[in-house]
């Protein structure tokens, strides 16, 4: 398509990176606008027709509309859209009159700077971004108001690079519901510090009281220190010693093997008071 881009009434809804909801995060979304077109010049629904041309013409079927945009970006949790634009609402003025258009990375926009950013403490796992276009004319003919040219519904699936410094994805041109305009953009997600993988997950790595472990920082899954065993619980369970019975010995530091009652020998492995397995207590072998 040519780089040359205008706007009209035109609904873009994205369910922007299919990504695990519910995720605890510190996230940077940036929406790159790239093109637009309207080959057609029409719009959608017009001020008291049902679909037409932006503008009329005597010697051409169409002119181009008066474009502007707005945007809208909301969370998505569990399937449902929650909120009223509540990460991000914007709009802009009129920046062309023109339906083949360009836009580029720095770029003011009728008023907003291009990428688009949205930032937040929690990353929702799924976002619903709506690009609305509208052909906004000043005059009391037809069009005259704002009109819907298109709407288009866009489900891009972006995982999270490791920095700003990390390319967008590759550009990807939309097409409306009517089949009137093409949109074409570009993604980047973007985790902070101590936030980690495709899903910016939340990991502080940790040797305390609190917990063993380390953090993958392709995933930000935990990695349990050596000796220490139970991601889901922080690591917080030693290892005892390997040859030490699984029924009768425990530890409380990494490799050690201390007998429950009932229980004797090096390894724990010997019964003291029955033949028979007992429940283990926290007494050591009496």
């Amino acid at each position: 398509m040519a780089r040359h881009v205008g706007y009209q009434y035109f609904s873009v809804v994205m369910i922007a990176l299919s990504i695990a909801t519910g995720v605890e995060s510190n996230y940077t979304l940036e929406i790159l606008l790239l093109g637009y077109e309207n080959p057609s010049h029409m719009a959608k629904s017009l001020e008291n027709f049902r679909s037409g041309c932006c503008e009329l013409d005597t010697t051409t079927p169409c002119r181009p509309c008066d474009n502007a945009f707005s945007v809208c970006v909301r969370e998505v949790r569990l399937g449902v859209v929650e909120g009223d634009c509540d990460l991000l609402e914007e709009s802009t003025l009129i920046a062309e009159d023109d339906d083949d258009l360009m836009f580029t990375i720095g770029e003011d926009i009728g008023g907003l700077s291009n990428p688009l950013t949205v930032s937040g403490e929690m990353w929702p796992g799924t976002v619903e971004i709506v690009f609305t276009v509208f052909d906004l004319d000043l005059t009391s003919t037809i069009g005259s108001s704002s009109d819907l040219v298109d709407n288009v519904f866009i489900y891009p699936d972006v995982p999270a690079g490791l920095s700003a410094n990390d390319p967008f994805s590759d550009p990807t041109i939309f097409t409306g519901k009517a089949s009137y305009s093409h949109l074409e953009l570009a993604f980047r997600l973007t985790c902070g510090p101590h936030f980690y993988g495709p899903n910016c997950t939340f990991c502080v790595p940790s040797n305390d009281s609190t917990g063993h472990y380390s953090c993958d920082d392709r995933t930000g899954s935990k990695v349990c220190l050596e000796g220490y065993q139970g991601p889901e619980t922080n690591c917080t369970d030693c290892v005892p010693a390997s040859d030490c019975n699984h029924d009768g010995g425990y530890c409380i530091l990494p490799g050690e093997c201390l007998c429950h009652r009932g229980f004797t020998g090096d390894y724990c492995d010997l019964y003291t008071i029955t033949t028979h397995p007992i429940s283990p207590t926290t007494l050591n072998g009496l």
